[in-house]
């Protein structure tokens, strides 16, 4: 599979991880979950952008330099112990870079995506940013390359960035300069449609070595086609509002059985599940059902709502259905530990993509 640096970064974003960083804050788990799939792209693309110049590389190297990454092996304990030490160092590599306006700019633009308050905001680009350094300074160490190769990378990953970077963020980011060449129209639909294709091939990979079933398998191609579709509408986007029809009742249709055909393997791998051990053997599939409803909702952010509110009402209806399967199995003694934070994951994605 081809490397993304914006995979790499968010693998070290795992649901307990989120968790600490929310108890931190003292904001929902939802909203910093929001703002970490968000704003670990965004920040990729403003430093990204930044190194065009000059002047901001000696400050990229001395942030990369004065990381130390041994954060990654335990971010969450890390996060508990010393967070607000952490907060302050985070915004000072990360200011040092994009100064302070631009530190200020993206704050705010990720405050009004993710519902997050201003000072939230600010404080977790603090903490993404020794997580992003060190995640790069670990990428660097095991490839062996100098800075001038770290940046090199960087550079070659512009369109996976933007591709990540939702369309509601992009657009509040869209007149601060901090996202400039990275987030040129022509750019963005080319990176959407790249990305889209590579989860698809990816998904299908998995679904035929696992033996899943046949709505697992058409999976990918159900969401290349929706993506196709709402490439096809930014391109084609009227100057003036207007009514957009669905597109293509047969594709939404699909969405939501595939949304029932998630929601129905989850219930039914909890049913499964009677002690630690059998918790253990449901995680891939729990695992495969997070990714899947990762995809929907980007997807869903990308829709009017129009053509959202059918995916919304279905996983309105699912919803009660999975939080008391979900409920059952973690009474069971030693399971919660095992699987709570990918239930909780899941839950939350279902919620989100409820209230769209």
């Amino acid at each position: 599979m081809a490397f993304n640096i914006v995979d790499l970064v968010a693998s070290q974003m795992t649901p307990d991880n989120i968790r600490a960083m929310a108890s931190l804050l003292g904001e929902s788990h939802d909203k910093v979950g929001s703002a970490v799939s968000g704003g670990t792209p965004a920040v990729l693309g403003s430093l990204i952008s930044s190194l065009e110049h000059q002047s901001n590389k000696a400050a990229f190297e001395r942030a990369i330099n004065d990381t130390d990454d041994g954060i990654l092996d335990d971010i969450a304990g890390a996060l508990t112990g010393r967070g607000n030490s952490l907060v302050g160092i985070g915004q000072e590599l990360l200011g040092g870079i994009l100064g302070g306006k631009g530190l200020g700019s993206l704050a705010r633009a990720l405050a009004k995506f993710s519902g997050l308050s201003g000072e939230s905001s600010n404080s977790l680009l603090g903490m993404l940013a020794p997580l992003l350094f060190g995640s790069l300074k670990r990428k660097a160490r095991s490839d062996s390359m100098d800075i001038g190769g770290l940046i090199d990378l960087l550079r070659g990953q512009k369109h996976n960035v933007a591709a990540a970077i939702p369309s509601s963020l992009g657009r509040e980011l869209s007149g601060t300069g901090l996202l400039q060449g990275v987030m040129d129209t022509g750019d963005k639909v080319a990176a959407t449609a790249a990305r889209t294709a590579a989860q698809a091939g990816d998904a299908a990979e998995e679904a035929a070595s696992a033996g899943g079933s046949l709505l697992k398998k058409i999976l990918p191609l159900i969401l290349l086609l929706i993506a196709a579709f709402l490439i096809f509408q930014m391109l084609n986007r009227p100057s003036e509002p207007e009514v957009v029809t669905a597109p293509g009742g047969e594709m939404l249709a699909s969405l939501n059985t595939e949304m029932e055909g998630m929601v129905s393997d989850t219930v039914d791998t909890l049913r499964s599940v009677n002690s630690p051990q059998s918790a253990q053997l449901a995680v891939e599939n729990l695992s495969s059902v997070d990714r899947s409803l990762d995809n929907l909702l980007g997807l869903v952010d990308g829709m009017p709502p129009s053509q959202s509110s059918a995916l919304a009402a279905t996983a309105t209806r699912l919803l009660p259905g999975l939080k008391s399967a979900s409920a059952s199995a973690r009474e069971i003694p030693g399971v919660e530990p095992v699987i709570g934070s990918y239930l909780d994951s899941i839950e939350s994605k279902l919620t989100r993509l409820s209230q769209r």
